[in-house]
């Protein structure tokens, strides 16, 4: 929950492949459906989409998750990818 104060780090599950599934399942749907509606248009603004995710928002939330679990985070973050 996004408005919600994180109050642990959670690294099992699907958080072991991924440290960024909402963002990768949202850019591999926008992709199906850029494929679904035969839209270079789409695709196009996916490319957009993707790096202000990569380049904005994940860092910010890194940046968090770093203040919150100093050492924790950062042994998690060079086990596990940022997309996949």
């Amino acid at each position: 929950m996004p408005w919600a104060h994180t109050t642990s780090l959670v690294t099992d599950g699907p958080y072991g492949f991924s440290r960024n599934q909402i963002c990768l399942s949202f850019v591999l749907m926008y992709l199906g459906l850029s494929f679904i509606f035969d839209s270079a248009y789409l695709l196009i603004m996916l490319l957009a989409v993707v790096v202000l995710l990569d380049r904005l928002q994940i860092p910010r939330e890194e940046r968090y998750l770093r203040g919150l679990f100093r050492t924790d985070f950062d042994s998690y973050a060079a086990k596990v990818r940022r997309w996949f």
